[in-house]
């Protein structure tokens, strides 16, 4: 482990090693607050090499202190903290898309809604925005006399608001050819609803197969207090022993494996 616990070593130094514009900037005399108006200067980039350093220190640590199945055990857990935390952000953003889509539909139709009843453009989405914050960023550029169509389209940039992005082509084509625009926003948002009717039973069929993998992941823990209540002691044996070390660090590895695939496929339908 020594040999390890070295490697965990130089690759922590690696990463807070300065980088090569933050010498530069040293040499230069620059100061910090200066340089972050540049591109030179990636707060986010610099965060992430020191989390990495950290992450390789911890390892270090371990490495040193534990022997080797403590290391594999200390491994499993990470590996399966690790996927319980992306299936449950990818919950949360699966979530957040679903009611930013419903939003969407019921904004574009409100705001088709003004449309026909005889409202500019530019006052419509003021009134909408008044009651939503969806286009809020619109309203200000409709209020400034700008352009509303890069606003709405970096609404629809989020996950689930592409509709706004059909809504940004159909205003630029309505501002430069003078195409009904109220009778198109129908459209799009009828045909949106659909959409989302449709999105709102796929996402229900493939409830029961995301909550499959998860129990069939679980069964092996059950297995370990059937094991448990027979007389035997499997967790000593997973824990304390090299063999059983490596047969928990593969299982993990296995069921994690199998959760993220599943959850890659049911994320495939969904997009689609």
């Amino acid at each position: 482990m020594t040999w390890l616990a070295a490697l965990a070593a130089a690759g922590a130094a690696a990463c807070w090693w300065p980088s090569s514009s933050w010498l530069l900037r040293a040499r230069l005399g620059v100061r910090r607050e200066q340089a972050q108006s540049s591109a030179a200067w990636r707060p986010s980039g610099r965060a992430g090499r020191a989390t990495a350093g950290g992450a390789l220190v911890v390892v270090m640590v371990l490495l040193v202190r534990l022997d080797g199945t403590q290391v594999v055990v200390g491994a499993a857990a990470a590996i399966a903290s690790l996927t319980a935390a992306r299936l449950a952000h990818a919950g949360r953003s699966r979530t957040r898309a679903a009611a930013r889509r419903a939003e969407s539909v019921e904004v574009v139709s409100l705001l088709a809604s003004e449309l026909r009843a005889g409202a500019l453009g530019d006052a419509a989405i003021r009134s909408v925005a008044s009651e939503t914050a969806v286009i809020d960023a619109a309203a200000r550029a409709a209020a400034q006399g700008a352009d509303v169509v890069p606003a709405l389209r970096e609404v629809g940039a989020a996950a689930g608001a592409g509709l706004w992005t059909e809504v940004a082509a159909a205003w630029w084509v309505a501002d430069r050819a003078g195409a009904p625009l109220a009778a198109v926003l129908t459209r799009l948002a009828d045909r949106a609803r659909d959409d989302l009717d449709l999105a709102v039973e796929v996402t229900a069929e493939l409830g029961p197969a995301r909550a499959t993998a998860r129990l069939m992941a679980l069964l092996p823990a059950f297995g370990l207090l059937l094991g448990a209540g027979m007389g035997g002691n499997p967790v000593e044996v997973l824990l304390t022993t090299p063999l059983g070390a490596g047969c928990l660090l593969a299982g993990v590895l296995l069921a994690c494996a199998g959760l993220l695939w599943i959850e890659r496929v049911a994320a495939g339908v969904d997009a689609s």
